[in-house]
């Protein structure tokens, strides 16, 4: 094999010749080297006894000569294809190089056109994005306060519809209004909840002020029955130590009756002032505890009808209160439904006038379609293409007035 890989020599017992990679190394281009290696080995291997020690050492010879010219070729190959690489490589450089530029050029050439629809598509995603928010606008959560429902409402009014892509302009439209109207009507009703919350917070606290009233009026009646009945024990302790005093006086006035007479009526008339006294004072201590008796019987009877007389009144007020929210709610349910038939046929009529509309649009689209297959050879879908062009504005100082 000479040094510039032009022309190898392959040689050995079973075969010599001259390769020239050039004419070889192509599709078929080895068929002459195997037919010849394959009669070589064949030649060699015929007469050949695998059964003795000479016969196998034989075979082994001739697949080494096989296996060596295998080799020899393989490495031949090898060469000549890092030959060609090297060659090839600056081809493949500049082929990428000029790939590159005409990228490069490519694009920068068609920037303009990529900015234009990027900022299309942004206006688009924006547009999309506005809608999306008047689409969920009308959600309202059961927490969501007046306050809130205020400020989202007036972040809807300041949305300009008009200002979108004709593309979006219609349903943001449609979402606009329903958005408001249901807000508006969320609004009013959340400003009524509010304020009755409010309400019935602070009939709550006028009930319980009056319970406390009513506790502390209690607490001082039972207080006040109590000293009375303090009182009237006092009267009863003072009427027996009167008694005890009787007992010991007539005791006093027997022993002293044995003294003598004069001091036994002096004592019997003492004891019978003294009996005198304290009959006075337990017919008195009797009065009194009975006056004491029916003076708490008399206030007992009279707490028991200021009693049945707030149960009335609290139940009048609870019947009148119930009789107050059903007619609020009826109220209510009638607005409501008064609302959404106003809806009902405010959806009817933008609906309707978005078909005449559509039908207007599409008759036009077509008597322009028509206009333009007498006058032009273009198909139905380059005539439709350039329709949509018109539409957009795409097509400089041409679009269709409708």
């Amino acid at each position: 094999m000479n040094e510039n890989h032009e022309i190898f020599v392959l040689e050995n017992e079973l075969v010599k010749t001259e390769i020239n990679p050039a004419d070889v190394f192509v599709p078929g281009g080895l068929d002459f080297l195997i037919d010849s290696i394959s009669v070589k080995a064949k030649e060699a291997a015929d007469g050949l006894d695998p059964a003795t020690d000479k016969g196998r050492k034989a075979y082994g010879s001739i697949c080494r000569k096989i296996s060596s010219s295998k080799t020899f070729v393989e490495t031949a190959m090898k060469n000549y294809v890092s030959d060609l690489k090297a060659k090839i490589k600056p081809v493949d450089a500049e082929r990428i190089r000029f790939a590159a530029a005409m990228d490069a050029l490519r694009d920068e050439t068609d920037l303009p056109r990529q900015e234009w629809q990027w900022a299309e598509e942004s206006k688009i995603k924006a547009a999309d994005a506005v809608v999306k928010e008047l689409n969920e606008a009308a959600i309202v959560y059961a927490d969501t306060t007046a306050a809130e429902l205020a400020q989202r409402i007036e972040r809807i009014e300041q949305i300009d519809v008009d200002a979108l892509p004709d593309s979006h302009k219609d349903n943001a439209a449609i979402f606009k209004d329903n958005a408001l109207s249901k807000l508006y009507q969320q609004h009013v009703e959340v400003q009524k909840r509010e304020a009755e919350a409010v309400e019935l917070a602070k009939l709550r606290a006028e009930a319980a002020a009056r319970a406390e009233a009513d506790a502390e009026r209690k607490a001082k009646e039972h207080e006040e029955t109590i000293e009375k009945e303090r009182l009237a024990r006092e009267e009863k302790l003072k009427a027996d130590a009167a008694a005890k005093a009787t007992r010991e006086a007539e005791e006093k006035a027997a022993e002293e009756k044995r003294n003598a007479e004069l001091a036994i009526a002096q004592a019997k008339h003492e004891a019978e002032k003294a009996e005198q006294r304290r009959a006075a004072e337990a017919e008195k201590a009797r009065i009194a505890q009975e006056e004491a008796i029916a003076k708490a019987k008399s206030d007992t009877e009279a707490a028991e009808r200021r009693r049945i007389a707030d149960a009335e009144a609290a139940r009048i007020a609870q019947e009148n209160a119930v009789k107050e929210a059903e007619r609020r709610a009826k109220e209510e349910a009638e607005q409501k439904e008064a609302k959404r038939l106003a809806e009902i046929e405010k959806q009817r009529i933008a609906d309707e006038r978005r078909a005449a509309n559509k039908k207007h649009r599409d008759k036009v689209n077509n008597e322009i379609a028509a206009e333009l297959m007498k006058r032009t050879d273009l198909t139905d879908e380059q005539i439709a293409g350039l329709i949509a062009l018109f539409i957009t504005g795409a097509v400089p100082h041409v679009r269709i007035e409708y």
